[in-house]
């Protein structure tokens, strides 16, 4: 992500940020259903990893994660989203 990335209207854009200033390097991975990194990372250029992956590992890693089962909790968990418009930024001169 580059300056150049941030809408022109964003609260204080041009003082905070230089179009050709590198905010984000990246480090795209591609990781496989146990941890092992198998592309990557990709950090300060524009690309697209490609990587080959067996199905079997992502079927056996799906089976490992219970989301209808216990980590489902509403009881303790709940979601809310406020769909009122928020503000970007909030500047003051404290």
């Amino acid at each position: 992500m580059r300056g150049s990335d941030i809408p022109a209207d964003f609260p204080g854009c041009k003082q905070i940020f230089t179009d050709d200033e590198q905010i984000n390097s990246g480090k795209s991975s591609i990781i496989a259903p146990g941890g092992t990194n198998i592309a990557g990372p990709l950090a300060s250029e524009v690309g697209i990893l490609y990587a080959e992956i067996d199905l079997s590992e992502v079927r056996s890693s799906r089976r490992s994660l219970d989301v209808g089962g216990h980590y489902n909790r509403p009881d303790i968990f709940s979601l809310e989203v406020n769909r009122q418009q928020q503000r970007a930024a909030i500047l003051g001169d404290n």
